[in-house]
């Protein structure tokens, strides 16, 4: 299906919700000195390549000691808080994010799980909506919206956000995955086993992972 036209579906299903807008990475009017930027790098890639979650931290504390204001550093230390299940902490960095850098997609997604974890739905879910309609090129964002609509017992909003993650880069096992979980959560079971029926095919999905997963290994019964 035509990228537009899944767009025009998951606007539908949010509800009028509008999928067209800026980039949704937009970073703060912070000026970061060389050594700051430096620093966010680091803990990006700490962060990144899991090597540390408390290196990634640290760094990411210097950042926000020097520059409070930086929303691009507030989104990262989010992202960290909640691998660190901290969530409270994270909730606070997201919204933060949010205040200073309004169509930064990323921080509204953060937003919306650590309200999720936290147990707020209906934060989570407007959240949720407005990252939706800022992060319209974003495959790996859109696996994100999928897992949380899920959560929130939204089959058809997952369904939607999962078919545009596969859309965006149909060489995703993630997306491929989280497409045929969505269809097995919405009760379509023949969709999700031809969703990896064909994954196996193609040598993209995995047999062992599909078996270990309590939602995948129903399209193979």
């Amino acid at each position: 299906m035509n990228i537009y036209l899944l767009r025009l579906v998951a606007s539908a299903v949010l509800a009028g919700c509008t999928i067209l807008s800026a980039d949704g990475q937009s970073r703060s009017s912070v000026q970061r000195p060389r050594a700051m930027d430096q620093q966010l790098q680091r803990a990006r890639t700490a962060f990144v390549t899991g090597s540390s979650l408390l290196e990634a931290k640290a760094r990411v504390d210097r950042v926000l000691n020097a520059l409070p204001a930086d929303a691009e550093a507030r989104v990262l230390r989010a992202e960290i808080l909640l691998r660190m299940e901290r969530f409270d902490e994270a909730l606070l960095d997201a919204r933060e994010a949010t205040r200073l850098a309004p169509s930064n997609g990323q921080a509204h997604l953060a937003v919306a799980e650590a309200a999720l974890r936290n147990g707020d739905a209906r934060m989570a879910e407007l959240a949720m909506d407005r990252a939706a309609s800022l992060v319209v090129d974003d495959a790996a964002a859109h696996i994100r919206l999928s897992r949380m609509a899920r959560a929130l017992d939204g089959d058809e909003r997952s369904v939607a956000f999962a078919r545009i993650a596969v859309a965006l880069d149909g060489q995703s096992a993630a997306a491929r995955y989280e497409l045929a979980r969505a269809f097995v959560f919405s009760g379509n079971l023949p969709a999700a086993r031809s969703i990896v029926k064909a994954g196996l095919e193609e040598g993209l999905l995995s047999p062992e992972f599909v078996t270990s997963d309590s939602l995948l290994v129903q399209t193979l019964q």
